[in-house]
């Protein structure tokens, strides 16, 4: 058996603990479920549900409290003395299952014991934190499949707190989710990690008096991502921004004011392709000081731009990644 020692022990148990966390919140919403009845409800879990079921994501749970708890009383209330009602056995058949299935991978592993059913937030929390201890943060901290929006049927706005606002105005008294300005420069919002390496992120985004208007994709900060921007001359462009602002590439693109337009950028490797309303405008490979990892984000330049939701979409073998 390998031993885990210094800093990599306390990354581990770190990512043991955060990967039970996220088990635990992905699979509390439909606990005692059947696999058919989440399969009719929500098809294969591998994103909160929380949501889509109506209940709030972060809840006090057993699941989660237990686990610093329990284990400093086992001496003096453990299963042996207080053998109760448990149903341990068709638990472990679930999270022994998620292990050989979902042969280590983290989402995957989370997907299959989810969307068994029963007892889901404690064995996906349990799953989680093996999966963290064993694979470490990296595996967790992949990009994830997941849309970011404003809560539903909620008039305050926590929500706004999990992206880090660089604009000089994020309108909070109007329709759309993000309604942002920025009266000076370029202006981003941005959400994720720095760890997120080959994906597709989304938006269908209006600009509005822009000088340019987009979306960013492995932003490392303010002035280090890749952007397809749609530009006031007429112009759609693929850009980096990492020691100044570098145009991969042009497209001739006439931006109509107030239209929408569903804007993708699909990150593999050093390759980067942008996509509006479904068509793809260009496919640039970057390979010098290419940023492989980051976050994603909204991009405004002098002007306003509005957007529903952002969705961020892993990307696999079958593209090349």
């Amino acid at each position: 058996m390998t031993s885990i020692e210094g800093d990599d022990y306390v990354s581990r148990v770190y990512a043991g603990i955060l990967g039970k966390i996220i088990g635990v919140y992905m699979g509390r919403p439909f606990e005692g479920w059947t696999h058919q009845q989440i399969m009719d409800r929500f098809g294969e879990v591998s994103r909160y549900v929380s949501e889509e079921a109506g209940a709030p994501l972060v809840l006090t749970d057993d699941d989660i409290g237990g686990t610093f708890t329990f284990v400093r009383a086992l001496e003096d209330y453990g299963y042996d003395r207080y053998r109760g009602v448990c149903h341990v056995l068709p638990n472990y058949g679930l999270i022994i299952m998620g292990l050989l299935y979902g042969n280590g991978d983290f989402r995957r592993s989370m997907m299959i014991v989810n969307t068994s059913g029963h007892d889901t937030d404690c064995n996906a929390g349990t799953l989680g934190c093996i999966l963290g201890i064993r694979n470490g943060l990296g595996a967790i901290e992949a990009c994830p499949d997941c849309v970011f929006r404003r809560a539903q049927g909620r008039a305050d706005l926590w929500w706004k707190d999990a992206w880090v606002n660089g604009v000089d105005e994020w309108g909070v008294n109007f329709p759309e989710a993000f309604h942002l300005s920025q009266n000076q420069g370029t202006g981003l919002i941005i959400q994720g990690a720095r760890e997120w390496g080959d994906y597709e992120v989304s938006a269908t985004i209006t600009p509005f008096l822009a000088a340019r208007a987009g979306l960013a994709a492995r932003v490392q900060g303010m002035r280090r991502y890749y952007a397809l921007v749609l530009c006031r001359d007429g112009s759609a462009r693929p850009v980096k921004e990492r020691d100044g602002t570098h145009v991969l590439a042009s497209a001739e693109f006439a931006v109509q004011e107030g239209e929408p337009y569903a804007c993708s950028i699909r990150a593999c490797g050093p390759t980067i392709a942008g996509f509006i309303n479904g068509q793809k405008l260009f496919e640039v490979r970057d390979e010098e000081k290419c940023l492989a990892t980051g976050a994603v984000a909204l991009l405004i330049d002098e002007g306003t731009l509005t957007c529903e939701q952002v969705r961020v979409a892993p990307l696999g073998r079958e593209h090349g990644c």
